[in-house]
């Protein structure tokens, strides 16, 4: 993972944007009739939860209005850090992985930093039936100039070494909630 910045912050920064239309303009049309997580999301508030049993998540398909991936849609974030141009392109991929007995979405991610390959991501995440994105870990490479891994730190999965998933978005998103991600 990147020093003093999340990886999840990019994608973040673009649902805190929704978050604030939505406040403004109220939630869209499709998360009108879904099921409340009022539960999971105040024990998330509260600390890490577990996450629900396996039987409770969709199987791969997160569609939640506020973190959709759809696979094949590609996502490109251009910014700076740490005085370089940046580039993160983040794509939801065909595949996935069980984790925990949960079917994850695999999202690729790669960071360029003056258009050179510096990190490389796996993240997963699952969608509960009730429409809550949880993030299970990631797979992560920091890479040298010449595309060489020299740190593997911030990988991690749900389940393995004390890793455990978190809520990543919660079904009816609100200003001001907070989730822990990563634990």
């Amino acid at each position: 993972m990147r020093r003093g910045t999340s990886r999840l912050a990019v994608v973040l920064t673009a649902a805190a944007a929704a978050l604030t239309t939505a406040a403004i303009a109220g939630p869209p049309a499709s998360a009108t009739g879904a099921a409340q997580t009022t539960a999971s999301a105040g024990a998330a508030q509260r600390g890490t939860p577990q996450h629900p049993a396996a039987t409770q998540f969709t199987r791969g398909r997160v569609d939640n209005p506020w973190f959709p991936l759809k696979p094949g849609t590609r996502y490109v974030y251009r910014g700076h850090e740490d005085g370089d141009r940046s580039r993160d392109v983040v794509t939801v991929t065909y595949r996935t992985k069980r984790i925990e007995g949960v079917v994850c979405r695999v999202v690729r991610d790669r960071l360029f930093l003056d258009g050179i390959l510096r990190e490389r991501t796996l993240d997963w995440y699952a969608q509960t039936k009730r429409g809550t994105v949880w993030y299970f870990g990631e797979n992560t490479a920091e890479l040298n100039r010449q595309g060489e891994v020299v740190s593997r730190e911030g990988s991690f999965q749900s389940g393995r070494d004390g890793a455990q998933a978190g809520i990543f978005m919660p079904a009816h998103a609100r200003v001001g909630q907070t989730f822990q991600q990563e634990n």
